[in-house]
């Protein structure tokens, strides 16, 4: 018979052709925005608990709206860039989807003689004026319209000579620049004050973004809301993994979930089409690949799967969590292999050994210990690779 003897010891032998449990480590390799950020408030100075359509900060992209991209700067002040201009955001009112902005560089000029951003309008497709504001014009370089009510002369060291300020959107042609800027309606008639009003209080502007998913039941059922950049709308994303247009479904409690582990596919040198999307990451300069993607494959030059707690799949898009538990924890997987012979085995006396040629375990007693074949060293119980996730080999 062509078999090998067991080792003296039944568990040692077991360990010859697999494991009970075994642990696979799965290296480190991308540096990942991390999905799991998208329960995690954007929070600076006294602008607290803003969640979608926004990110920013530890809130990656694919946490909000592109374009609602906020910045804390180390003074904890928030601003927000709309159309290449940086407005300073002094309140967010999410239930209203208000926010109260000015612009940051009228008040580092003091004044509005010499902006930053000349010849700027502002995004009507995004935003539209809160109720009490409205639109103005503020026209520069306009010497022909000296005396004319809404004309200043500005400083000497300032960048432009006169201001015209115009109550509406059209710009003056005898003006050599201009911009758009909202102000509340109640200076209208005061261009005395409308200076320091636009430097100290701002203006109001309500974004249109419908985040009615996320009000009537995606939070509530456990899920987190993210944005879907093919649908330019909200989606769902649930403890499950899946994303969906509609709340979260009831979840089973831990008893009636049958299997704690479950398997993922890792694909990399994906197409810039997939870039924001949930699920794409960009791995590290010198790795062997220049991202990857966890989903479906749409065009990838390679992949690979490995196996990761199920609890996990809710951060599915990320990987700064994922690739944590994959370094740290692996996960299980359970042989499959038939060992109800060496109970009675061990018990009678013998020791279970392999047989190759019927590939089932066999029981060896007295004599028959002795073999021909040296002892098979037992595989480790842990495997641990040493390459970059993002440098993987044999995929």
């Amino acid at each position: 018979m062509n078999s090998r003897l067991s080792s003296s010891t039944p568990f040692l032998l077991l360990l010859q052709f697999s494991l009970l449990l075994f642990s696979i480590k799965f290296p480190p390799c991308w540096s990942l925005d991390s999905f799991s950020s998208c329960s995690k408030p954007f929070n600076c100075g006294n602008i607290t608990n803003i969640d979608y359509p926004f990110w920013g900060d530890d809130r990656v992209e694919a946490c909000g709206h592109p374009d609602l991209h906020l910045k804390c700067d180390e003074n904890k002040t928030t601003t927000i860039k709309i159309k290449d201009v940086v407005y300073e955001v002094l309140k967010i009112d999410q239930n209203t989807q208000i926010l109260q902005i000015k612009r940051d560089d009228f008040f580092e000029s003091k004044g509005l003689c010499s902006p930053k951003y000349p010849n700027t309008t502002f995004d009507s497709q995004l935003f539209e004026y809160a109720p009490g504001f409205a639109e103005i014009t503020i026209n520069y370089d306009c010497p022909a319209l000296k005396g004319v009510p809404g004309y200043f002369s500005c400083p000497d060291w300032s960048t432009y000579k006169d201001v015209f300020i115009q109550v509406a959107s059209e710009t003056h042609p005898g003006c050599s620049s201009n911009l758009q800027v909202g102000i509340g309606v109640n200076y209208f008639g005061d261009f005395w004050s409308m200076e320091e009003a636009l430097i100290r209080e701002g203006f109001g502007v309500k974004y249109k973004v419908d985040t009615l998913l996320c009000k009537e039941g995606c939070t509530g059922s456990g899920g987190v809301c993210v944005h879907d950049v093919d649908s330019n709308k909200p989606t769902c994303h649930c403890p499950d993994g899946n994303s969906r247009e509609s709340p979260c479904p009831p979840q089973r409690p831990p008893s009636a979930q049958l299997k704690d582990f479950g398997g993922v596919t890792i694909h990399y040198d994906c197409p810039s089409s997939l870039k924001g999307k949930l699920g794409y990451f960009p791995c590290p300069d010198g790795s062997t690949h220049e991202n990857g993607f966890i989903g479906d494959n749409t065009g990838c030059n390679s992949s690979l799967k490995i196996g990761i707690g199920r609890s996990y799949f809710v951060d599915i898009g990320n990987f700064s969590i994922m690739e944590e538990a994959l370094i740290r924890e692996g996960f299980r997987v359970k042989y499959k292999v038939n060992t109800s012979l060496c109970n009675g085995c061990t018990k009678s006396g013998g020791v279970c050994g392999y047989d190759w040629n019927s590939n089932q375990p066999t029981c060896y007693g007295g004599s028959s210990r002795q073999s021909p074949f040296p002892l098979p060293s037992p595989p480790r119980p842990q495997i641990k690779g040493t390459s970059k996730g993002c440098s993987l080999k044999n995929i």
